[in-house]
């Protein structure tokens, strides 16, 4: 699908969106929860990936209280599979929103949403460019995916998740940490 199909033509259609959860928090699974449940409004899942901790970027030091834990700085990845109508702007726009909302809390918590595919659509704008333009150089992102959409190819590259994901087969980059399941009951 290419954008010049135009979205009106999928604005009734669902489309198989594939997106991830980074979340870099003391709460773990609790604030995954609640993420999830947040989300479930406008993308609820039909698969999950297991859930991965990875380990943060030290050299991202966004606020001081970052400095004192940077040996602990780990997180949890997640990456889903939706069927949704929505627009990816529309998805786009709602994630930057609810990622903004989330780090206004008490508690200092950090929250990456991405989209990273939109079936097959090919998109370049300033909002949103699909597929997701690092999805094939961050494992975070490849190596779930393949858990629950191997097959599919990506649009641009040409390979499949599973061709993608054997260039992190070797790659220190985050550890099972437990399946979906544990997060998906809400």
């Amino acid at each position: 699908m290419h954008y010049s199909d135009t979205l009106e033509n999928h604005i009734d259609k669902k489309e198989t969106v594939l997106w991830s959860i980074l979340l870099f928090s003391n709460q773990g699974q609790e604030s995954l929860k609640e993420v999830l449940k947040k989300t479930d409004q406008i993308l609820p899942p039909i698969k999950a990936s297991s859930i991965y901790s990875v380990k943060g970027n030290p050299n991202k030091i966004e606020h001081i209280h970052d400095l004192r834990s940077l040996n602990s700085y780990s997180g949890l990845c997640l990456v889903l599979l939706s069927e949704c109508g929505e627009a990816p702007e529309k998805i786009m726009t709602y994630f930057q929103s609810f990622e903004s909302e989330f780090k206004k809390e008490a508690k200092r918590r950090s929250l990456s949403l991405n989209l990273l595919m939109y079936d097959d659509l090919t998109l370049m704008t300033p909002e949103v460019t699909l597929p997701h333009p690092d999805f094939h150089h961050r494992p975070e992102f490849v190596v779930p995916a393949a858990e629950i959409w191997g097959d599919k190819t990506h649009p641009i590259l040409e390979k499949t998740i599973n061709q993608l994901a054997k260039d992190f087969r070797a790659v220190e980059w985050g550890e099972f940490y437990a399946q979906s399941e544990t997060v998906l009951a809400f």
